[in-house]
């Protein structure tokens, strides 16, 4: 290569490096970069907008779907088809669905009153008081030792699905056995649920708390009653501790 030609070269190389040193090549490259990097960010935030609008969608098809008055059973055949149908895509959604109907116990599970259809002040005093009533008769039948036919008649199905007639009548018998005669009760509250977490029964529950001085202690009993499909309350379960603690 000629002394020239050296010269040239040098002079070419020196001619490119200014150019990207240039102020104005490299805002234009910033530029062109950030403009790219928004381009990305605006597809992803537009993947995760269409995502979260889907998901959407899905939860309100699911609370459309379980509005069936009350019928956990309904409910469920409802949700089932959602899945099968291809109406629930979201795999977490798809996966706790799955999961929920495949452990599920017949008459168990979320439902929500019918479109429409929705209770009056009227309504849920009367159901209030129709839960205290028979809690009352309960605690008089356990009072009088009437475990059989307090089992027979105002026992929950739910309730008779988790124990027998002689496990809960023997139950009763010997943990009541030293209260004696009932002298005086009192209804000190009457709370109202739609879920239990601790045995994961869903509908209408009721928790009446009555303070009751027997011939032997005083006590606290919590009687749990829930709404059965003929519309009566019946016992779900019984709570019961010492109304003198700590004194």
């Amino acid at each position: 290569m000629t002394l020239r030609e050296v010269q040239i070269e040098i002079s070419r190389q020196e001619s490119t490096q200014s150019q990207w040193k240039n102020p104005l090549v490299l805002a234009i490259l910033a530029a062109s970069i950030a403009a790219a990097g928004n381009a990305v960010v605006a597809v992803v935030n537009g993947n995760l907008q269409r995502d979260l609008e889907e998901l959407k969608s899905e939860q309100t098809r699911i609370l459309e779907v379980i509005k069936v008055g009350g019928n956990p059973d309904k409910a469920a055949e409802n949700l089932d088809f959602l899945l099968k149908s291809g109406l629930i895509r979201s795999p977490i959604q798809v996966s706790s669905l799955g999961k929920f109907l495949s452990q599920r116990v017949p008459g168990t599970g979320p439902s929500l009153p019918s479109a429409g259809v929705t209770n009056t002040p009227s309504t849920e005093a009367a159901n209030k008081d129709a839960a205290e009533k028979s809690a009352t008769i309960i605690i008089s039948m356990l009072e009088k030792a009437q475990y059989s036919d307090l089992w027979d008649f105002n026992t929950s199905d739910w309730f008779k699905k988790l124990t027998t007639k002689d496990a809960f009548v023997a139950n009763l018998t010997l943990g009541r056995a030293r209260l004696g005669r009932l002298i005086e009760s009192k209804v000190l509250s009457n709370d109202f649920s739609s879920f239990d977490p601790s045995s994961g029964y869903t509908g209408p529950i009721y928790a009446i708390t009555f303070v009751n001085s027997y011939a032997g202690s005083r006590i606290f009993e919590r009687i749990i009653v829930i709404q059965e499909k003929d519309g009566n309350f019946r016992l779900s379960g019984i709570w019961t501790d010492k109304a003198d603690k700590g004194r």
